[in-house]
């Protein structure tokens, strides 16, 4: 952004502040004494600081979805069958060819989709012309992209459809400055024929303005000048995290002035706080855009799906069709959806999971005929569960990071837990250490080891009991680099031996020690859905399992094993990306068969790498993992499972660890050190584009009784 415009716009805000304060104490301006001019000059320098920090968030976002054009575009056209070269249109907008993770690839062709398929619901349920009024729409192409006449997507739009940009004057002269100097941009749009006061640049489909949506009465004003009032045209308002910026008063009146209109759709995406400011997510994604100096002020009033619902209603828009990212990620159509995943290798499911409950799509309308189809409409959400809360449970926090998650852990023998060790991991690079912690302080120490296995991730790592050995099965580098080895630790001499090989690589997989047996459920694999560790064979060998209806292997299921009830436990797990199993299968192990003996059903054992343990001969201790269909909290990430009576309790966190410490229940490991105390090792995550965070550990005391 050129220098003499920062500088030029401060001077005219701060010229239009005075004069406004002075207006509002009746007070000519050369009246208004040195002091309050200073104090005028510092409030006009910080707010000024303030709209530019918001502007900068176009940069971030318009390079993301450049990403994902330069990655998905190809191969999605290419899966199409069209026979012709995509047509790019982000990159006249993005100087440098960026490269984000399969994460932030995966949530920025969906924020993409969201506003796309919206306007495609309302293009395909009306027959009149259409307005399309984008609200803060900085570089976005997507004007280019609609009305370029050789992109065939674009067919059903042709001839209907008119633009409204909308934005900083800074931002709208920059981007007219890249039309202008672009023959393929302006071609597209046509010829100039708009001259006005308010038009930076004008064709008979296209119109680029500079308005301030701090300022509601200007808004109007614009909405007045291109009599958008005609109850003939179809007014379609789109706010992609713009009014997010706003505080929650000024952007309801540019929405209620926009509900005001007849016939007007409003297509809103912005972020959600679900569980509140203090889960882990939205804790990092507030602390984020506060230290952009572009804090997120609509969560504060807004923060959930049924909230913004509600909003839309009062504003003048009876009519809503919303719902978190997640759930427009089940509407996509399988066909399509298959091929977005298979367009580059994924593992980040908890961290698409996060995303999307913290992102909104919201469509509403005032116009009485439309319809939303079937094809479009979210469904409902799964109701909150009614479950007591267990708030005498004690936690104490753990002076130390080991920084890695996805790594595994074992206590040396299953008696002996004061000792436990954790190998590999991801931090983010993979790894082949072996650590030493210390149940009762803490301390970690870094294990010398000879002959190290590969460095690795999403890998387990089951104590043979007596023996004082360590199975280690697969893992993976990167998650089309699965492995299919296997290692033995003897903990004594600290050195690593290499074990029988897998049939087929293998990870995110769970195991437990039966008997004498290692049992393997799951992973991302070609492979059976259960294998067993023969120790007297020294092999692997498919595991049939009785009575359960899984045909693919389970990923991040979680599994525990107790000998003393002679019973096993798998919970939750996926087969596809998208479901995610809500059960709780117990059971039996003979001859060498996995018998189900019972399956327990709810909204919170719907879990995606969590992590259990037995408490006793029929309790058990669920711990973190994300859900598709819902949101964990301070009262729901941590719970007890009665087997007999089929209760869920959950386990109240404390403050010092839900909102004093990073905490991500993520990529985990849970260790019980006694028949009442666990530990909570590694962990963490990466926050969409808000950077990473790895946990602390903590002890969790259950009272007993």
């Amino acid at each position: 952004m050129p220098r003499t415009s920062i500088k030029e716009e401060m001077k005219r805000c701060k010229k239009a502040l005075v004069e406004s304060l002075a207006i509002g104490s009746r007070m000519p301006v050369e009246e208004l004494t040195p002091r309050q001019l200073k104090q005028l000059e510092k409030q006009e320098r910080r707010k000024k600081y303030a709209d530019l920090a918001i502007q900068g968030t176009n940069n971030s976002s318009i390079a993301s979805k450049r990403s994902v054009e330069l990655l998905y575009l190809p191969k999605l056209s290419e899966a199409a069958g069209s026979g012709k070269p995509p047509r790019e249109y982000f990159k006249y907008f993005v100087r440098k060819s960026p490269k984000r993770s399969p994460c932030i690839n995966r949530g920025y062709w969906l924020r993409l989709h969201a506003i796309r398929s919206r306007l495609d619901s309302i293009v395909e349920g009306t027959h009149d012309d259409i307005v399309v009024v984008n609200l803060g729409c900085g570089f976005d192409p997507l004007p280019f992209q609609i009305l370029d006449q050789h992109n065939p997507a674009s067919e059903k739009y042709k001839g209907r459809v008119r633009f409204v940009d909308v934005d900083y004057s800074d931002l709208i002269s920059e981007k007219v400055r890249i039309i202008q100097e672009t023959a393929e941009l302006a071609e597209i749009l046509g010829p100039r024929s708009l001259e006005q006061e308010r038009v930076a640049y004008g064709t008979d489909c296209y119109i680029a303005v500079s308005c301030n949506l701090n300022y509601p009465k200007s808004f109007r004003d614009m909405l007045d000048a291109f009599r958008l009032n005609n109850p003939k045209t179809i007014k379609v308002f789109i706010a992609e995290v713009s009014l997010a910026y706003m505080s929650p008063g000024h952007a309801d009146d540019i929405i209620a002035t926009c509900g005001g209109m007849p016939n007007s759709h409003f297509l809103l995406l912005e972020q959600l706080t679900p569980a509140g400011p203090s889960e882990p997510f939205a804790k990092q994604m507030l602390k984020h855009f506060k230290k952009n100096n572009s804090p997120l002020l609509s969560v504060q009033k807004y923060f959930t799906t049924e909230a913004q619902k509600n909003r839309f209603i009062r504003l003048g828009f009876p009519r809503v069709n919303a719902g978190n990212m997640f759930k427009l990620w089940q509407c996509v159509n399988p066909a399509e959806r298959l091929k977005v995943q298979s367009v580059e290798a994924f593992d980040e499911l908890e961290e698409f999971h996060l995303f999307c409950h913290h992102y909104l799509i919201c469509h509403a309308t005032n116009e009485n005929s439309f319809v939303f189809e079937d094809l479009y409409r979210f469904g409902p959400s799964a109701p909150a569960a009614e479950i007591d809360v267990k708030q005498d449970a004690q936690f104490e926090v753990l002076n130390h990071s080991i920084s890695r998650k996805f790594g595994a852990s074992a206590a040396l023998v299953p008696y002996e837990r004061d000792f436990v060790l954790y190998f590999g991991g991801s931090s983010p690079g993979r790894l082949n250490q072996l650590l030493g912690i210390d149940v009762k302080t803490g301390a970690v120490v870094n294990l010398e080891c000879t002959n190290s296995p590969r460095a690795r991730m999403c890998h387990t790592l089951t104590s043979l009991g007596d023996s004082k050995r360590l199975l280690l099965v697969g893992g993976r580098q990167s998650p089309h680099d699965g492995y299919e080895d296997s290692w033995f630790l003897d903990t004594s001499s600290r050195i690593w031996s290499e074990g029988p090989k897998l049939p087929e690589a293998r990870y995110r997989h769970c195991a437990a020690l039966v008997d004498d047996q290692v049992i393997i459920c799951g992973g991302v694999t070609t492979g059976a859905p259960f294998l067993r560790y023969d120790a007297n064979a020294n092999a692997f060998q498919p595991c049939t399992a009785e009575g359960l209806d899984v045909d693919c292997p389970l990923s991040s299921a979680a599994m525990d094993y107790s000998s003393d009830a002679q019973l096993g436990i798998i919970v939750g797990g996926s087969t596809d990306e998208v479901n995610v199993s809500d059960a709780l299968h117990v059971f039996a192990y003979r001859n060498n068969k996995i018998l189900i003996q019972k399956t327990i059903r709810h909204p919170l054992l719907q879990r995606y790498g969590a992590k259990v343990n037995f408490i006793n001969d029929h309790e058990i201790l669920v711990v973190g993992g994300t859900s598709p269909e819902m949101l964990f909290g301070e009262d729901t990430s941590v719970i007890i499972v009665d087997l007999h009576t089929e209760k869920i309790t959950g386990v109240r966190l404390h403050r010092e660890v839900w909102q004093d410490q990073p905490l991500f229940l993520v990529g985990c490991e849970l260790i019980a050190a006694s028949a009442a105390e666990y530990i909570v090792i590694g962990g963490g995550a990466t926050c969409y584009g808000f950077g990473s965070v790895y946990n602390n550990g903590f002890k969790i005391r259950l009272s007993m009784g």
